[in-house]
């Protein structure tokens, strides 16, 4: 099974300091040839996804020693590209995804960006992301760590299954050598629909504080629309939760719910009706145990 693998913190520390660490834990994705220009210096490369509260993961392990640094290297060597898709009926594919480019070498804030964002391409720098790279023994690590607030509306908590794919790209003397997860000639084109596999995201466990997240169904809609808002929320322990969303001084959503100790998935209808036309910012505050507020 395919998964997003969940993280709590003490596993985010580790994978982020030392990834090898981790990484017999969880099941991995291996990429195979696809083009090579260097048949007779081709390389192993495999994936681990993960995910967080706070982050989406993506960590890549080459059997390089040392990686090379080229211009554009998401395209040219070494580095990759990787498409986070929404699934279609059938798993056909997709003209809803994000594909991102990472050059793990590169200083400039280019090092990670929005390559394409459904068809279109747009090049936008991921502001709040990290790269890191770590080269132990025969193999190099490059891990991707990016904000869930970068590639709304994907949240890991919310998302019981998202498409992925990837590409990395292996300098050669001779040019580069290229593996991927999922054969798709349209990986790098524009005004494409990409191929993807399915990834389930896992539930959380090992729980070790309170965290959730939170989003709407819609985000436009008249009086007479159904707006559903959802939570994600994980626990430590049984206790009850007061969930609350507020617009200026009026609270269009105020309910208790008792939340049993692991992770729960919650849908609440919002009543909008005192909502005039136009845009409106929320706010959401949690209610905790001891009168801890979470916004």
């Amino acid at each position: 099974m395919k998964q997003f693998y969940y993280f709590n913190q003490i596993k985010e520390k580790k994978l982020r300091d030392n990834p090898e660490f981790i990484w017999d834990m969880y099941h991995t994705s291996s990429l195979n040839p696809y083009e090579l220009d260097d048949d007779k210096h081709t390389i192993q490369v495999k994936c681990l996804l993960g995910y967080s509260t706070q982050y989406l993961y993506v960590v890549v392990k080459t059997t390089q020693k040392k990686l090379i640094a080229r211009d554009r290297a998401y395209q040219n060597g070494d580095g990759f590209h990787f498409v986070l898709a929404k699934p279609n009926e059938n798993h056909l594919p997709t003209d809803e995804f994000y594909v991102i480019g990472i050059s793990p070498l590169d200083e400039s804030k280019f090092n990670r960006f929005i390559w394409y964002y459904n068809v279109d391409l747009t090049m936008i720098v991921l502001k709040q992301s990290m790269v890191k790279v770590k080269t132990i023994k025969d193999n190099s690590y490059i891990t991707v760590m990016i904000p869930w607030g970068e590639i709304e509306p994907i949240k890991g908590l919310l998302y019981k299954q998202y498409g992925f794919n990837i590409s990395y790209i292996q300098a050669t003397l001779k040019g580069c050598n290229v593996y991927m997860l999922k054969p798709d000639e349209y990986i790098q084109s524009e005004q494409s629909l990409r191929e993807y596999d399915l990834y389930d995201f896992e539930e959380p466990k090992e729980i070790k504080q309170f965290s959730y997240q939170v989003d709407l169904n819609r985000r436009h809609g008249g009086k007479d629309d159904e707006i559903v808002v959802e939570f994600g929320i994980i626990s430590p322990f049984e206790q009850e939760i007061k969930l609350l969303l507020k617009h200026d001084n009026n609270y269009i959503l105020d309910k208790s719910i008792m939340i049993e100790k692991g992770f729960k998935r919650i849908k609440l209808k919002l009543d909008i009706s005192s909502l005039s036309k136009g845009n409106h910012k929320l706010c959401v505050q949690l209610k905790e145990k001891d009168n801890i507020y979470h916004n």
